[in-house]
Order: C-alpha cells, then structure tokens, then sequence
C-alpha cells in the first residue's frame, strides 16, 4: 500500500521498501514510544473529523485509486521514515524525485553516523549503491501495472477498508484510511492520501500484535510536471563492485520452478486463512546451492518459504553450524527436530534443517500459526539427478553483504 518510494509496486513490494530503509540507516533516536506522543512530534495539525468534509470517493475507491494511478503522478519531496524494534528506534530522512511510472530517485541524507546512500530506478534497474560497503546492489524494475487488479481484490477479500477523518501532511489536505484485517492475529495500517491526487503521503504500519512499527511521512512535497532524465541515471563509482540480484528476479508459479532445480520442492500443508500462493523464484544465497523462495500473501502481509538442500560443510541432515537467523533467537523443536525461533518487530523468524535440507519462514503471524506451518511440511525425497545449477555460483553473500540481502529479499518480497 506504500506508493512513496520507489514506482511501480504493489502492496506486498512496497513493504519491504520501507522495512529496507529501516535496516539501512543506522541513526538512532530516542523517541517516545509508539502511540498518541509520535503523531505530535511530527508537526502536523489536525482536522476535526467531526466539521470535515467526508471524500466523495469511498475508502475503497480511495484505496485502490492511490494503487492504480498514484505511480503516474510526479513529484520531489522530503520524507521521514521511522522503525521501532526491540530497545529503540532508527530514523531516516530521504530526498526522493520521482517520474511516472517508474522512476525514482532516493538519496539518504547523511547525519551523525550515518554516510550518504543512493538508491536510483531508471526503469529497466534499481540501483542501491552502499558506500560503506562499496558495492551497489543491482535488480531489475518489473512491472507490476497488470497485477494491480488482481492485488486489490486479494486486499478487499482480507481487508475492510475505513474513513478514519481527514488530516494536513506537507501542507496538504489528506484523508486518513485505515485497513483493517477482517481476521485476528494479522496486520494493520492507516495511510494518509492526498484530497487532490492519489498519493500517499503518510503511512503507519502496525504488526500483527498491534504495535506501531514503521512510520513514514512527507516533511516536504511538489508536484512535478517534467523532471530531467539524467536525473535517473545511475554511474558505477571506480573501485565500486556491482552485486547483481540474487537468484531469479521475477516470482514464477511453483511448476517452473520445479524444472529449473534438483531437489523436489515441498509445500507446507497449513496456512492462515485468505493466504495464496503467489509463486516462487530460484535463489542464490548460498554460494554452492540454489534453493527456492515461496511467497504466500494475503494482499498486505506475507509469509515467505524458503528451502534448499543443505551444503556439505554445514552438515548431512542435522543442525548446521552456520546461523541462518541473525541477532538473538531461542531454540524450540519441529517435529523433533532442532529449530531456531526469532521474534522480531516487524517479522517472525523460523529455520530448521531435516533429511538434508535447510528451511526458513518468515512472516508477521503469531509464534504458534508460524509453528504450525511449519509442523505440516513434507520433507522432500532424495535429490533429482539434471537440472542442477545454471552455472558457478558468486561467493559474494557472506558478512554484511549478506546482512544486507537478508534485509532485501528475505524478510518481505
């Protein structure tokens, strides 16, 4: 549902988006606690919701309005992107030009300990150039113009749509949407959208327990009738290595995926309610053996599958030696089997290995729905003979490289 950031994307992309700033800045602020005291310190001033105004449009129709043509307005604007996890805070403040559909130019202003960052989509690829780590992270610009139907009739199945008042943001006149889930234990959000034209100018992202994690607005905004194209052109730094992206770029149904490994791909046989399986795509984040990422949505929150087999170093069948799942995390069972289970803000973490293969599922849903997925997985038989790798692997997903892409393309599509 974020239409601030980088063009053409759907709600599920969009997500991640702002959950990939929160993991790349690095300034910590010690803001008050999620609730009544944030909506103060942004500055804003309130409409009475009782003397305004209602939209002509629907909630509904506002919503799918800002999907379907907010890409195809223009603009430049100041944004303040804040994240909440567990012991504080980080904030970002970011420059973004953006040119319909899918042009976009995000720099992250540098701060106290925090350096310059360059995100740039010229659409054919998005370019995210880390200079502390002097690499640029390279992935193709799909387009997503022909799926936004079929995104929002999900969304409408799984989510009410309400008129929560009206609000300044920048300046402007907002009507303030909250989507709510028609089920317990799932996500929620409010997004601020323009009266004039359908962008979103505020959005607040609450978790499936109810707390406020991320919390996006405009400081500053134009509209733009013609922006220069040199503006989205992106030059590669000497001495700066380019990453390209991992794996496969676009999601395929599960049958093709099948014919591009050599392994047989499992599917769990429990999940939540309103949930589909939108497709999969081939990974790479292991520098000898491909695996597979499957992607469940229900039209705002995901649950991501992820399964490969188990390179030899890190054992035959058993817990590996290696952490698939950064920062803290405790150890549970899956069906008798050692699991590591990570709680964090935005997203619960679950990885356990069996009969040679390593799996992972990532999603904001409750510990015990994660656990149940996971229980009904079929461990897959013995690997296929052909079909195997599509050529040498690049070891280049190790230490804060591979940090980085755990952020991008694990947590949320």
């Amino acid at each position: 549902m974020k239409r601030v950031l980088w063009g053409r994307c759907t709600p599920v992309f969009t997500l991640i988006l702002l959950r990939i700033v929160a993991l790349l800045c690095t300034v910590i602020f010690l803001l008050p606690a999620p609730g009544g005291a944030v909506a103060a310190s942004t500055g804003r001033s309130s409409i009475d919701p009782e003397t305004s105004p209602s939209p002509t449009l629907s909630p509904r129709d506002l919503v799918r309005r800002s999907m379907e043509e907010g890409p195809f307005v223009s603009y430049e604007g100041t944004q303040v992107v804040v994240y909440w996890f567990a012991g504080g805070s980080t904030a970002c403040l970011t420059r973004i030009i953006h040119s319909k559909p899918n042009f976009t130019r995000i720099e992250y202003l540098p701060s106290a300990g925090q350096s310059y960052r360059l995100v740039v989509s010229d659409g054919r690829f998005t370019w995210r150039y880390e200079p502390s780590l002097r690499v640029v992270f390279r992935s193709p610009c799909t387009s997503k113009q022909d799926k936004e139907g079929e995104d929002f009739n999900l969304l409408e199945r799984n989510y009410k749509f309400a008129f929560l008042g009206m609000d300044y943001v920048a300046g402007r006149q907002t009507y303030v949407i909250g989507i709510i889930p028609r089920r317990e234990g799932n996500p929620a959000k409010k997004i601020w959208i323009d009266s004039q034209y359908p962008l979103i100018l505020r959005s607040e992202d609450y978790n499936s327990d109810g707390a406020l994690y991320v919390l996006s607005y405009f400081l500053r905004i134009k509209l733009l009738k013609n922006v220069p194209g040199d503006v989205f052109q992106f030059r590669v730094p000497k001495g700066v290595k380019v990453i390209p992206h991992p794996g496969e770029e676009d999601i395929v149904p599960v049958d093709r995926l099948r014919e591009r490994i050599s392994f047989n791909i499992s599917l769990p046989e429990e999940m939540p309610p309103g949930y589909v399986l939108k497709g999969g795509r081939l990974t790479d984040l292991d520098s000898t053996i491909k695996g597979v990422h499957l992607l469940y949505t229900d039209g705002l929150n995901t649950i991501s599958f992820f399964e490969r087999p188990v390179p030899p170093a890190t054992g035959h069948g058993t817990q590996g030696k290696t952490r698939m799942i950064p920062g803290a995390s405790r150890e549970i069972e899956i069906n008798g089997r050692p699991a590591q289970l990570s709680n964090r803000n935005d997203a619960k973490v679950l990885h356990w290995e069996a009969m040679g293969y390593s799996f992972a599922l990532i999603g904001d849903v409750s510990e015990e729905t994660l656990i149940k997925i996971a229980e009904s997985v079929d461990v897959p038989g013995p690997q296929r003979e052909g079909n195997g790798s599509r050529g040498d692997e690049q070891k280049i997903f190790e230490g804060p490289v591979w940090r980085f892409l755990m952020g991008i393309f694990i947590f949320k599509e």
